[in-house]
């Protein structure tokens, strides 16, 4: 997400990370998280 992007209220994104694994393949994938914005009380 680029900083000049707004987010709006009940906006939703969607991440996850590539990291590296000393152990295996080299690399492996973080499980995912939903995050739902909404805006302070």
């Amino acid at each position: 997400m680029c900083i000049r992007d707004r987010i709006m209220n009940g906006d939703t994104a969607r991440f996850q990370f590539w990291h590296r694994d000393t152990i295996g393949a080299g690399y492996n994938f973080s499980n995912g998280i939903e995050v739902t914005f909404c805006a302070a009380p």
